[in-house]
Parts: structure tokens; sequence; C-alpha cells
């Protein structure tokens, strides 16, 4: 129980963090006629000083989320709880990039924790939109009374609501693996979860 407290305080500190990247975006104030879409600057290059190049500026927001999941080759079939958080930009108006931390835990030996670069595509431009992700990072597992760590894989496909708001409601369904083995095999989980974006 004391190791699901600190894997949860660490998956939940990750989606405060922004502060640390302040500097180089920051949320952006809707005007009367515009949407979060529609924002964009101009800046120049100051790396060649030779050309003007149009950036869109991205718009940050801090998720946090949960849901139930099922964890796979965990040497168990108990139901088990997920948590997320961290930090989402939106880059394009069909592309967003982030940096995520989660944990899967059925509260009773078996534990999923991961940190990964996730990327989202939004083929809608309306204020619902479904979406396909996908996420590459690090995971350390427990299950069997073994331990695994290595890279992990994830895809996940969901529907995001109040897209030109500053506040969002995401739904989504996730699967990831773990590349390393336990007893049983590569452990996974895949996972029904609820979340917003601010």
């Amino acid at each position: 129980m004391r190791f699901f407290g600190v894997v949860l305080f660490i998956c939940l500190w990750s989606a405060f963090f922004s502060h640390c990247f302040s500097s180089v975006t920051s949320k952006i104030s809707c005007k009367n006629d515009q949407t979060l879409f529609q924002k964009r600057t101009n800046t120049i290059d100051t790396i060649t000083n030779k050309s003007n190049i149009a950036v869109n500026q991205a718009v940050s927001f801090s998720t946090v989320g949960f849901g139930p999941a099922n964890m796979r080759r965990f040497g168990n079939d108990k139901l088990a709880y997920s948590f997320y958080g961290g930090k989402f930009w939106l880059i394009q108006e069909y592309m967003g990039l982030g940096f995520i931390g989660d944990i899967t835990s059925d509260l009773n030996g078996a534990h999923l924790l991961g940190i990964s670069i996730a990327s989202n595509y939004y083929p809608l431009k309306t204020d619902i939109s479904p979406y396909a992700g996908a996420d590459i990072g690090l995971a350390f597992a427990r299950g069997d009374s073994k331990n695994a760590f290595g890279f992990s894989l994830g895809t996940s496909l969901g529907v995001i609501f109040f897209r030109s708001a500053t506040v969002q409601l995401s739904m989504q369904f996730k699967a990831a693996i773990l590349l390393d083995k336990l007893p049983a095999g590569y452990p996974g989980s895949l996972q029904a979860r609820l979340g917003l974006l601010f």
C-alpha cells in the first residue's frame, strides 16, 4: 500500500509540473471571435535570420484521469484501477503531444507504473471529436512477486468533448504492454478511462 501511495503521488505530481515549461508554451486567452484552433503567431527565424516562418503557438493543458482496468499476465484476473496525470500540448488543429505518467494497480501486489511520450490525432475540428493515440515510454511492473522493467508501448481510442474550450473532457480506451517478461509473459493492461484537460 505504501508503494501504491508513492507512485500515485508521482503520477499526480506529473500533471502539475507545467511551470517547468511555462517559458516555452502558455495558455492562450480566447477573444470573442476566436477559438483555440485559430491562435497563430508569426515569428522570425532567429537561428538563420533569413526568413519569417508561421508558427502555431501550442496550447498547453494539464490532464488527470482514472478508470477501471484489466491487468494481463500478472498472475490474477482481479479488477484493477488506473490513474494518470501529465501535460498535453495541442500543436496543430489535428495533433497533440503529451508527457504522461500513469499507474495501474489491483491494490494487492500487482502494479504497472509508467511514464511515456504520447501523441493524439484528432480527425475533426468540431467540439466533439474522436481521436486515436499512441505512446512509447518506460514502465515498471510487479506481479507474481517478480519485477520487470523496460520499454512500453500503448495505443488508445477515445472521444474528446469541448475541444474549443479551456477545459475539456476525454473518454478513452487504452491498451498498454511492457516489453519485458514476468513469469506469466509480457505484462500489460486494458483500461477504460475518463479524464480532464484544463
